[in-house]
């Protein structure tokens, strides 16, 4: 018998209500479901019903079936350019030695989000040993420590490395931040702090020890002082600078005859506006002073008042 129009799909329906072989919409909703829509025109006949439904089945499953190959591929695809582009980003590696465990895990999340790689320790001996391991682009560093105290761990990590150290304590003399960057440290804060000044800090930093010279692009020399392969040397003896030390002296040496004002000092290393700091240049000159000394009685800086500094 041949069937038309409304005929074809009031029958439908009573077979599908007959033998429940295919869900109505409303029940897909209701179970969440999701429903695929094959169109079809032209005529139902009862020999050719029961193999066009069969089309319609097979043509949702392959749907259904691509639909998830093509979000498997997609996925399986940004995960592969996801690992990729991780693989093109060496992320900077900071270390805290902090014993306060708030302000530590404070530091260490603030970082991480910020695209640090970070690794902390809780005494000044455990600080020592973690950079020995993981080598750090630039270190955090408390002055109150158990087992061993900031100012050992400076004098320690200068034996073998020039890395940034950021000092960051509640000591608020203007001596003890002079003594530290007498010591060998690059940066100090006061507690409390601001995690944006801390980040803007080490930025600075990171920036200023990216920026020196690089072993084989530097062989200066002046008189008994020389500096090669980013090693200075005063009448042949080895002399152990800061980064921010050798790279004021390099500043120097490029230009003997100049005279630096602090401006162009501190815009030449630091990279950024000079904010009136006197005391930063002023400590960072006297320690490269007194190292010098120690091998020679001859005074190479020479200080040009109400100018700056240059070399004698």
């Amino acid at each position: 018998m041949l069937m038309y129009g409304k005929e074809v799909s009031n029958r439908k329906q009573e077979i599908d209500r007959q033998h429940h072989t295919i869900p109505n919409q409303r029940n897909q909703r209701a179970e969440g479901k999701q429903a695929y829509t094959v169109p079809f025109s032209g005529i139902f006949t009862q020999s050719n019903l029961q193999i066009h439904f069969i089309d319609i089945l097979c043509s949702a499953l392959s749907s259904f079936l691509l639909c998830h190959i093509m979000k498997a591929y997609f996925k399986q695809s940004k995960l592969k350019y996801t690992l990729l582009y991780m693989e093109d980003i060496k992320l900077k590696k900071i270390a805290i030695i902090e014993d306060d465990t708030d302000i530590r895990n404070m530091i260490t999340k603030f970082l991480i989000n910020h695209n640090y790689e970070v690794y902390s320790a809780p005494n000044g001996r455990e600080g020592i040993d973690l950079c020995r391991k993981f080598l750090p682009d630039l270190v955090i560093l408390d002055l109150m420590l158990p087992t061993l105290n900031g100012d050992s761990v400076i004098k320690q990590l200068r034996i073998y490395t020039d890395i940034p150290v950021i000092v960051v304590s509640a000591k608020t003399m203007v001596q003890s931040k002079i003594d530290l960057l007498r010591l060998g440290a690059d940066d100090y804060m006061t507690k409390p702090f601001n995690l944006f000044e801390l980040l803007a800090r080490i930025e600075a930093n990171l920036k200023r020890s990216a920026a020196a010279p690089k072993k084989a692009d530097i062989h200066l020399k002046y008189k008994d002082i020389e500096v090669e392969n980013c090693n200075a040397y005063v009448k042949g003896s080895s002399v152990q600078f800061t980064s921010t030390e050798l790279s004021i002296l390099i500043l120097l040496l490029q230009y003997p005859q100049k005279i630096f004002s602090k401006q162009n000092i501190y815009e030449s290393i630091w990279q950024e506006e000079y904010a009136y700091d006197n005391d930063t240049i002023n400590t960072h000159i006297s320690n490269i002073r007194k190292k010098i000394k120690k091998h020679t009685d001859t005074d190479y800086i020479e200080t040009v008042w109400g100018i700056g500094y240059k070399l004698k």
